[in-house]
């Protein structure tokens, strides 16, 4: 069996203190390559950027796909719940280039450029920093945004069918 990876817990942990767990994991066992995404969306995030009530803006990000894809469920089926559930994840996480997110290190202040790495990346590299998150007008625009998320979360192997699809349209507001 594969050890648990910190990103995995970390979300069973959000999902658990949102009372959905089990909701989670049943869509993951159904659905390995949504947990492969949200994995990545963690990864990419970590867990400093916060939505407009102060929570963890991946619990929130998390909390409205699962929400989205049992709605979807209910109504269509579960490709059309896969779709919503990736949708709900990434059109909230985008929220993150609405902060910055700040270390604290011996010869100053650096910040995370998300274009060049992950958030938990860039923390791994200042582990005894004191970080702190600043709200600030988003610098790179919805649809931009979107797509720095698609990368660094969606494999590889579907960028081409993400790139076709509709569901890049609609989390631009394109469609």
């Amino acid at each position: 069996m594969k050890p648990m990876t910190h990103e995995k817990r970390l979300l069973r942990d959000l999902a658990r203190d949102a009372h959905l767990l089990p909701q989670l994991l049943r869509i993951w066992r159904t659905h390995p390559l949504l947990q492969q995404i949200s994995c990545r969306m963690a990864e990419y995030i970590s867990l400093y950027p916060q939505d407009g009530d102060g929570h963890p803006l991946m619990q929130t990000a998390l909390i409205g796909a699962i929400s989205e894809y049992e709605r979807c469920c209910r109504q269509t089926d579960s490709t059309a719940a896969c779709d919503a559930y990736t949708r709900a994840l990434i059109g909230t996480a985008e929220q993150v280039f609405s902060q910055e997110i700040c270390a604290d290190i011996e010869n100053g202040t650096v910040r995370w450029m998300p274009l060049e790495e992950s958030a938990t990346a860039f923390l791994q590299k200042h582990p005894n920093a004191t970080v702190h998150v600043m709200r600030c007008p988003r610098w790179l625009s919805r649809r931009m945004a979107i797509c720095a998320i698609i990368l660094q979360t969606v494999p590889h192997a579907l960028l081409d069918a993400i790139a076709s699809d509709t569901i890049f349209d609609e989390l631009c507001g394109t469609a």
